[in-house]
Formats: structure tokens, sequence, C-alpha cells
């Protein structure tokens, strides 16, 4: 067994023992007998939403290199959000492996795949934007769905939903943070953009433009000209307001991708060093006894003949008293 390969391993008993000393009952999640990198898993659709009462069923293919590197995440039941039988494209899946942190795991991953599901697809890989009416005629037939690898349906395999759901809350909570660095990657993110920029372009216009125009609509035709000129005042103050903010907001984004980079660079580098012990560990020339007692010989041998051989280097260059240098 290799050492990345040890490290999943433990890794996965790791996300196994987190799910079974603290389980939910929004979620149900098991790897296969036969291949402990292949999980099904099955969710609740999120309360309030489209989805309220289905019950989803997929699958979490985790790397070799797990931890460090994101798995693929494909659905399996029909839900109107994402494709069956596709991998969707997340920032917690394969698609994205620059933006994966070795911290998130099956729960996180579990968590964030509910928070996606009300979202909008917008175009990305393995995403859909069905109608409210579309999805909900899937959820009664989501809970009768069947899984052929775990012989059992939605219904069966996930827990019951509890009544007193005491501190339910806080365990949210434990999960916000990461779940908010999780987001959507679509093919249509950059024109949103830049139609977000357009629009604060246009909504930071003085007052006295086309743009600002519609504004007065509500003043009476008898106060037009008062409407107009004391219209431009409040302007400039709202121009001069959005240019600070505008500044430290990119501050802040730009010292928040510093601190990122950095982290990333530390994690990069505790791994490597981590994998160089390991391989170190598990390489038998160094770990056996045997290699052990070899290289003990043979440094001893080294000394012993190069002494023997500086001796007799002595005794060949100074056969003669001393006292015959000195004549």
């Amino acid at each position: 067994m290799s050492g990345r390969h040890s490290v999943a391993v433990r890794r996965i008993h790791s996300d196994l023992k987190e799910l079974a000393t603290d389980p939910s009952d929004m979620y149900h999640a098991l790897p296969r007998e036969d291949d402990l990198f292949d999980w099904h898993f099955t969710v609740r659709g999120p309360p309030g939403s489209d989805f309220e009462g289905g019950l989803y069923h997929g699958r979490i293919v985790l790397p070799h290199e797990y931890p460090f590197r994101p798995p693929n995440i494909t659905f399996m039941t029909p839900n109107g959000r994402f494709e069956t039988n596709k991998k969707i494209c997340l920032s917690i899946s394969a698609y994205h492996p620059e933006e994966w942190q070795p911290a998130w795991g099956i729960r996180t991953i579990l968590e964030a795949l509910i928070a996606f599901f009300p979202t909008k697809g917008d175009g990305a890989i393995g995403a859909l934007d069905w109608t409210k009416e579309e999805r909900q005629k899937l959820v009664p037939a989501s809970q009768k769905w069947r899984c052929g690898v775990c012989g059992a349906t939605n219904a069966e395999l996930i827990p019951k939903l509890r009544k007193n759901k005491k501190g339910k809350g806080k365990a949210n909570n434990k999960y916000a943070a990461q779940v908010a660095q999780m987001h959507m990657h679509n093919a249509t993110g950059a024109a949103e953009v830049k139609k977000d920029d357009a629009a604060s372009s246009n909504d930071a216009r003085p007052a006295g433009t086309s743009k600002h125009a519609p504004s007065s609509a509500p003043a009476s035709s008898n106060a037009s000209s008062s409407a107009s000129t004391a219209a431009p005042k409040p302007a400039p103050l709202r121009k001069r307001a959005a240019k600070p903010k505008e500044a430290n907001d990119d501050k802040g984004g730009k010292r928040q991708q510093a601190q990122g980079q950095r982290q990333r660079g530390r994690q990069q580098a505790q791994q490597q060093a981590r994998r160089r012990e390991e391989r170190r560990r598990e390489d038998p020339f160094y770990s056996s006894p045997a290699t052990k007692a070899a290289i003990i010989v043979w440094t001893l041998m080294f000394f012993f003949f190069g002494a023997v051989f500086i001796i007799l280097l002595i005794k060949k260059f100074d056969r003669k008293p001393l006292s015959h240098y000195h004549r």
C-alpha cells in the first residue's frame, strides 16, 4: 500500500466514524463493501424549496489522493436540478481541483449539495433549471427510487426526520462557513459579472443624466423645475461615497486572496513533507532490519580498511630512522 493510498484510507475511516457518531436525518452515506473509495449517498430536498419532500440518491467517487484531491459527484435519482449519471461541476468536485481544500470531507460535501439544490444552474456542467411544477412531480417517485447497488429505496436508506430538533441551528452553523466558500461554477459567470459592473457604473452616474430621469417622475409637472434643481445635490455625495467603498472592497478582496494563497502554500508544503516522510518510512530498503545491519557492517569495514591503508602508507615512506634525515 503506497503512502498516499494509506493516507486516503485513514481519512475515509475518519469520515465514517464522524458520520456514525454524529448522524443526520438530512442525509445518509456509506462506501461500498468492496470499494472504500466509491460512496453512495441519499440526501433530502431542502425544506421550503421546490425539492421539499424529495429524496435523491447519488455517488461520490473519491480519488486515491483524497483528501488532497476532490472527488467526482453524480446523481442517480431524477430531480430537475442536476442531470443523472453525469459528473456535476461544483467547487467541491474534480472539475475545480484548485479550489478544493483538504479540510473538506464527506459530511461537508453532503451539506453543500443540499445547499446547492435551491440555487440556479445557469448553464453549469450537469445542471438543470426545470420549473417548480416539473420538480415537484418528481418528488413522490424519488422516495420510491431503488438503488441496485444498495438494494433499497431512498426512503429505506435515509433516517427518519426527527420531530424535536434541538440544537439544529448549532449543527448547521458548524458547516455554514465551509459551505459559504463553495459556489456554483457556470458558463455565464463572466457575463453576469460584466453586467453587474455595468449596472454599478450606471448607478454612479450624476442625477442630471437620463439614467436618473425617471426618479423625478412621481413629482408633479408644476414642480418639475424645482425637482430638477434639487436632484443633482445628493448625486455627488453618493458618487464620492461609492468610490471609497469600492476601493475598500477591492483591498479587502485582494487581502483575502493573498491570505488564501499563503494558506494553500503552507498546506501544500505540509502535504509534501508528510508524503516524503511516509515514503521514507514505508521504503523497504530502509525499514528492513537486514538492510540496517548491512549498512552498519559496511561502515565498520570501511573505517577498518581505511585505517589499515593509512598505516601501510606510513610504514612504506618512513622505513629509515629520523637520524638519517638530519645528516
